[in-house]
């Protein structure tokens, strides 16, 4: 059983490819409630970011081990940018967390400048004080 399938379980539910593809590419704070209203758990906040979090550290793990491939060519434009002397920046509104952990696989070069915040901003999770 994979990480997916086991969490689903705990939070009361099934993990298919219909709730991977209406998730897929939102933020935490909009996928989880989601799941949640899915498998028929009151989404509360505490829930939510019960769920949130060892999402959040799983994903994180996954791409810290596991280098995403990059689209055909990314790597030969960046490089030749980088030669080049062009100036470059990664836009994201992705969490810092994966975004570092995509970069520490040699994509770049870039600055990054960033909130300092765990979540992406706004987050409609609630913070634990």
């Amino acid at each position: 059983m994979d990480h997916r399938r086991g969490r689903a379980g705990r939070l009361g539910g099934t993990w298919t490819a219909e709730i991977k593809a209406l998730v897929v590419g939102t933020r935490l704070d909009v996928a989880v409630p989601a799941i949640l209203g899915l498998y028929g758990v009151e989404p509360t906040p505490e829930r939510v970011l019960g769920a949130a979090e060892p999402m959040m550290s799983r994903m994180a793990e996954l791409f810290t081990t596991r280098a995403l491939p990059l689209l055909p060519g990314v790597a030969d434009l960046l490089a030749s940018l980088q030669a080049a002397g062009v100036p470059m920046a990664l836009v994201s509104s992705s969490y810092r967390v994966l975004v570092d952990a995509v970069l520490s696989h040699g994509v770049g070069p870039f600055v990054m400048t960033w909130p300092a915040t765990r979540w992406s901003t706004p987050s409609r999770l609630p913070s634990r004080t």
